[in-house]
């Protein structure tokens, strides 16, 4: 379990580990020859997780709908978008979305309410083929489809993440209605 600090930690270690190792060879330890990356593109790295969930027994069409639905949400109304749907796999969705969540606590320590998602998509898997028999001595192929489904989980601030302009709006309609409800009561 990585918090941000033992992050930080590590990576003042391996900078501290790369001027010594550059000077026991009796070079320059300046910092711009000791090529090392920097803390915020590691945090940046480290701080996703990917989970896919490979051979869905549906179409990529159908699965495609539910990653839609839920892409751009934060994980824990994502996991209730999904438990609500009357889709027959979205309760497949919701297992990896919170296999997701559960690897974010387990190697990041991430709460599930700074999580949002990323990415969702799916990818077309293995079309098996099978006999389909018709009238008059007809034969036919039969797909069954599979598909691939992808969750990216990234964290976020929900604080400094800014609302959408449907929250705006009712936002600011009810602080228009709020005024005018306190004045008649006033009066």
């Amino acid at each position: 379990m990585l918090s941000r600090f033992s992050l930080i930690r590590s990576m003042n270690a391996l900078s501290l580990k790369a001027t010594m190792h550059v000077a026991a060879r009796g070079l320059s330890t300046s910092a711009e020859e000791v090529a090392l990356p920097s803390l915020d593109d590691a945090i940046e790295n480290f701080r996703t997780v990917k989970t896919m969930k490979k051979e869905i027994r549906v179409s990529p069409r159908k699965l495609t709908l539910l990653a839609q639905q839920i892409r751009g949400l934060p994980a824990e109304e994502a996991l209730v978008q999904m438990q609500y749907s009357p889709k027959r796999k979205a309760a497949i969705v919701k297992k990896t979305v919170q296999n997701a969540i559960n690897l974010a606590d387990i190697n990041y320590g991430i709460e599930p309410s700074n999580l949002k998602i990323a990415e969702a998509f799916v990818n077309k898997g293995l079309f098996l083929k099978r006999l389909k028999i018709m009238g008059r001595g007809r034969a036919g192929i039969k797909h069954r489809p599979h598909s691939h489904l992808t969750i990216v989980l990234k964290e976020f601030d929900p604080a400094s993440e800014p609302i959408s302009k449907t929250k705006a709006r009712k936002l600011a309609l009810r602080t228009k209605a709020e005024p005018v409800e306190t004045v008649e009561k006033a009066e």
